[in-house]
């Protein structure tokens, strides 16, 4: 077929007006811009610090608490981060470590837990077994003490001497804490024992707590809106935590029970085994029953709309977020 010899005498010039307009396009702030429409009403938190060298740089989606945090460990004082299951206290506990540049250690405390794994021990050739907390303690380090509350409390009378003084016996020697140390424990309890919802955490001693500067972790919902990424399932989770919250006294449902459910949506399982899964697991009929009417507010969308959704998801990352 013959071109039009107009059209063949235009081509060049609407080619190089096109390429023209492309190399003035601004591709980056279009993505910034189609991305702030996406993200909405989700407002995003940074914060600014000076890390040890001196350097500024900005942390992102910060939890709302976290500023605070931080700047109770600078005080060189121990934390207790007391707050619901699911409120992501271990990760930001992590997130100071990331935020001071320094080592981050970790042990998970449990009825088994000994004065072992805190000090070490001398093996039967006379070898002493390091341990986590000693490395953090002689070298610097952030050490999360996690779910404190669910450990035998004779155990942290191992290092409460540690804690006040500055200095602990483990087997091998004395050591004398190093500056940049920082101890931080999270429990679902303030130490004074089992109660409703967490019917298998330990009374702690006095000695023990008073050590500690207890902070009152908190449900951040903007950054469970962020982690969530479905407004509709998030809806329907508020609805039954008001209902819990009201109506009933051993049902928690925090921010985990959010993401999981989301997760299992973005992956086309049903809404109603979702809610199953995510909501009701674990209650009785009656309590059940009552968290169902928050169902009322999921709407059940076409088809369509769903797949398309569900294919736009993606699971956020550890380096997306420091909440």
């Amino acid at each position: 077929m013959t071109q039009d010899p107009l059209m063949t005498a235009l081509e060049p010039i609407i080619k190089s007006s096109i390429d023209t307009a492309l190399e003035k396009a601004d591709f980056e702030n279009l993505v910034k811009t189609e991305i702030a429409k996406t993200m909405g009403a989700i407002p995003q938190k940074t914060l600014t610090i000076i890390d040890t060298k001196g350097v500024t740089k900005d942390m992102k989606m910060v939890h709302k608490q976290f500023e605070m945090l931080l700047k109770l460990v600078s005080t060189g004082k121990p934390i207790l981060m007391k707050g619901e299951s699911g409120t992501a206290k271990s990760h930001n506990a992590q997130a100071v470590a990331t935020a001071l540049e320094r080592d981050f250690y970790s042990m998970s405390v449990g009825e088994q837990s000994t004065k072992s794994d805190l000090l070490g021990f001398i093996d039967a050739n006379g070898n002493y077994r390091n341990t986590a907390f000693r490395k953090a303690f002689e070298m610097g380090g952030v050490f999360l003490l996690d779910e404190i509350d669910a450990g035998n409390p004779n155990v942290l009378l191992a290092i409460n001497t540690g804690i006040s003084n500055g200095f602990i016996d483990f087997p091998d020697c004395q050591i004398t804490a190093h500056k940049d140390f920082s101890l931080i424990a999270t429990a679902n309890t303030f130490g004074r024992g089992a109660n409703m919802q967490y019917s298998g955490r330990n009374k702690l001693d006095l000695a023990s707590v008073n050590r500690f500067i207890p902070i009152v972790w908190e449900l951040d919902e903007d950054i469970e809106e962020a982690l969530v990424n479905n407004p509709q399932w998030l809806k329907v989770i508020r609805k039954a935590r008001k209902i819990a919250e009201s109506d009933l006294d051993e049902v928690l449902l925090g921010m985990r029970n959010a993401m999981y459910g989301s997760a299992m949506l973005a992956q086309g399982i049903d809404f109603e085994d979702v809610f199953k899964m995510a909501v009701l697991n674990g209650l009785s009929e009656d309590d059940a029953q009552t968290l169902s009417k928050a169902k009322s507010v999921w709407k059940t969308k076409k088809k369509t709309e769903v797949e398309t959704y569900e294919s736009d998801y993606e699971e956020p990352t550890e380096e997306e977020f420091s909440f």
